[in-house]
């Protein structure tokens, strides 16, 4: 198949079953919607119009995403060259986006725009290479549909498509800086932006990688496109602006700047439920997302509502840390923590540090009915403006004391100076047994903590340190998906971890009940007496005993 060197207007195309007419049909309405108003064709029916409503966020919904009322909204149609789509999992992205690019690669001549021996690549970046070769094996798939267009696929590879003897490639490209740099890329797909990894070599990959594929766009120009198509995740970074500004930026004020920078720009915003995409048949649909919103209800808006969340918020609210701490109660008294009926557990945890953070200690052990309480609070803290540095050697020897009193054979500490700790502390008649407080570790014991919190499960003593630093914990969500828990920056979080590390020892510790001491009956005393003077055996005496008793 020869490839075809003018450009064949979209409209044509989507019309006529013998290019993409029968491809069209298989789209949704919101999902024709998007690429009707990214080729500036006008929509044709009523209900085009309403997909436009909730593409803008001019409508109202459930719970679940789906519209319950649609408020009419202009449209006005314009060509666009970057299109941002920012929509709920499971909602037919890539079938749009594949769809375009199929389009551009048989009918968008732009083969005329390269001189002879240059090449043509429509990159599909992507961070999840596997997502990716799922989502570019689409665009073959597609085209293998079609029996007039199956001719031009002349290879179909797991990570690269070839058309046209490889005269125009589309193939998986990771989001580095280079990306992109010496090619011809008339069209390129910067798929789940917002889950970008982030590094210290390409900190912000979306921003450069944009960057990089603009200049190699230039000579297809006003036929490029660039497609940017995500889930929406934290308030940060390309995806997070283009939302703020709106297409051709019609969310700024007139006077604002950076307004330009969105001119060519459509971007549309909507729902998974609300996007009907065709592989789902509404009743699983519907069964699927209530499930989903009751696994995750924290996640579900961002997942499947398309609304991103803060990238940093409060972990521990000051209401959760004031209901758990015990008023007046700076430090518990042993011989009161005896009391009772129980006998209890106790665990010693530590957060070393000797130069420019606090050293902290804590005392914790759990009740009969699984609540954890915090019995003793130590920190002791260098002096930086005097230059003066904790002695390792004076702090051990006073939690060494500290655990003899409240019989304790071990503690638990972060890996930081660990061996060293270790020996000081065999040599004071205790060890000390490592817990990495790692990127892994920690959100898990923060989780647990939180949840001792929600439960009502946890005393706490009356130390301002420890409202402070509980309620200052920030959680910050990376962009591939995981959790941070730390202390702002410039502020403290050592004895945070150590209640956290302590509850999290502390839970698994039951006490034991005490065995009542029972006063002897007189029959009992006068079993006693017959023992001591007479020679029955010992069998005897039981069966006696119990024929006395009923």
């Amino acid at each position: 198949m020869k490839p075809i060197l003018e450009r064949i207007p979209f409209e044509t195309v989507i019309k006529d079953d013998l290019m993409m007419g029968k491809l069209w049909k298989q789209l949704s309405v919101p999902q024709q919607t998007i690429l009707l108003a990214t080729y500036g064709l006008p929509l044709p029916t009523p209900n085009h119009h309403a997909a436009w409503s909730i593409l803008n966020g001019k409508f109202q919904h459930d719970r679940l995403g789906y519209p319950t009322k649609i408020f009419p909204y202009a449209y006005v149609p314009a060509v666009y060259d970057t299109i941002v789509g920012l929509l709920g999992r499971r909602s037919g992205k890539s079938f749009i986006t594949c769809f375009a690019v199929l389009y551009e690669v048989i009918f968008g001549g732009h083969l005329t725009g390269v001189n002879e021996g240059e090449e043509m690549v429509f990159p599909y970046i992507a961070q999840d290479l596997p997502t990716a070769r799922k989502n570019m094996k689409m665009i073959g798939l597609l085209c293998q549909q079609v029996k007039s267009l199956k001719p031009a696929l002349t290879k179909f590879g797991s990570d690269t498509l070839e058309f046209y003897n490889g005269l125009i490639k589309v193939q998986i490209e990771p989001p580095k800086v280079k990306t992109g740099r010496g090619w011809a890329m008339p069209v390129a797909i910067m798929d789940e932006v917002g889950f970008w990894f982030k590094a210290a070599d390409n900190a912000d990959p979306d921003y450069e990688v944009l960057a990089a594929i603009r200049p190699s766009q230039l000579q297809f120009a006003p036929h490029n496109k660039t497609f940017i198509i995500s889930s929406p995740y934290t308030e940060e970074g390309i995806l997070y602006e283009y939302w703020r500004g709106g297409t051709d930026g019609v969310n700024l004020p007139q006077d604002d700047e950076t307004k330009g920078e969105f001119s060519g720009v459509l971007v549309v915003n909507a729902p998974t439920a609300a996007m009907q995409n065709p592989k789902f048949k509404p009743a699983a649909e519907r069964k699927f997302l209530e499930r989903e919103l009751a696994r995750d209800p924290e996640g579900f808006p961002r997942e499947y509502l398309g609304k991103f969340v803060r990238s940093i918020s409060g972990f521990i609210t000051p209401d959760l840390v004031a209901a758990a701490t015990d008023v007046g109660i700076k430090e518990r008294k042993l011989a009161d923590v005896k009391k009772g009926m129980w006998k209890h557990q106790f665990v010693s945890v530590m957060d070393p540090a000797f130069r420019h953070d606090s050293f902290a200690f804590t005392i914790m052990h759990r009740q009969d009915d699984g609540t954890v309480v915090q019995d003793l609070l130590r920190v002791w803290t260098p002096d930086k403006k005097l230059g003066i540095v904790l002695d390792p050697n004076e702090i051990i020897t006073e939690i060494a004391a500290i655990n003899k009193q409240w019989g304790i054979s071990m503690s638990y500490s972060d890996q930081y100076q660990l061996e060293s700790l270790q020996q000081l502390a065999l040599r004071k008649g205790f060890s000390i047994v490592g817990n990495d407080f790692t990127g892994k570790s920690k959100p898990k014991m923060y989780g647990s903590l939180k949840n001792l919190f929600r439960t009502n499960k946890i005393r706490l003593l009356d130390k301002g340190i420890i409202y402070q630093q509980l309620t200052r914990l920030q959680k910050k969500l990376t962009p591939m998906g995981g959790v941070q828990i730390s202390a702002p920056p410039g502020a403290h979080d050592d004895v945070a971890s150590v209640i956290a590390l302590g509850a999290e020892c502390a839970i698994q510790l039951y006490p034991t009940r005490l065995v009542d001491k029972v006063e002897p009956t007189q029959w009992d005393l006068c079993i006693a007496d017959m023992k001591r003077k007479s020679r029955f055996s010992e069998g005897q005496w039981v069966n006696f005993n119990a024929f006395g008793k009923s």
